[in-house]
């Protein structure tokens, strides 16, 4: 049996407002919801709404026991939800991969895997950053690394820690500059349960739109 992986965070709602409607209702497809509530402290702007895309954890190396997190752009796994030849017909204009199709719980989302992240990063971008904390990451793990972490009373475990916030403060500074709107939230904050970026609400982006075709 073959298995493909996909973005575990990510589900489904077939109930909610479609754009360029006033109601909720059942719909045949459903909306993909790839971004969630920021729980953290924003990193990005304050007093702008801002989302959270989580990368998750990968386990597809046997015998490996350090934490790894997905290289893939959450939208580019083998089993992502992609769009079919109707939906493609419907955003013929579109030039970014997500676009928002429904709104549910006042937030917009699309009709497959691709999160705000797909219009940020490409995906040579993204493997980059990742590949750079999991690398950081596994030396944490080293099991010489562990041994002498324990005769230094984990002061070497700390000091891995802190090489990767360090180096999540340092690209988080370099897309500042850049005007690039996302951040990473350093994977401690959450337990290395996942890498999540911080994005600013695609709805900010949507409401803007109309405001300009209104006009």
């Amino acid at each position: 049996m073959t298995l493909f992986f996909y973005n575990y965070h990510e589900f489904s709602i077939y109930d909610y407002k479609k754009i360029g409607e006033s109601t909720v209702r059942s719909h045949d497809k459903p909306l993909i919801i790839t971004h969630f509530d920021n729980p953290y402290i924003s990193l990005l702007s304050a007093g702008k709404g801002t989302r959270i895309v989580r990368v998750p954890r990968v386990h597809d190396v046997p015998g490996d026991s350090y934490i790894r997190f997905s290289t893939v752009l959450p939208g580019e796994e083998p089993a992502a939800i992609r769009a079919d030849e109707q939906t493609d017909k419907e955003h013929t204009l579109e030039t970014q991969p997500f676009t928002i199709d429904g709104i549910y719980e006042e937030h917009g989302y699309g009709l497959t895997s691709h999160s705000p992240l797909s219009n940020i990063f490409t995906d040579e971008e993204f493997q980059k950053v990742v590949t750079e904390i999991n690398r950081l990451l596994k030396a944490k793990r080293n099991w010489w690394m562990e041994k002498l972490s324990i005769l230094a009373f984990g002061i070497l475990s700390f000091y891995t820690q802190t090489s990767v916030d360090d180096y999540v403060i340092q690209k988080n500074r370099e897309w500042e500059e850049k005007n690039i709107d996302a951040r990473i939230v350093p994977p401690s904050w959450n337990g290395y349960l996942s890498l999540d970026f911080e994005v600013l609400d695609p709805m900010l982006f949507a409401i803007g739109s109309e405001s300009k075709n209104e006009r």
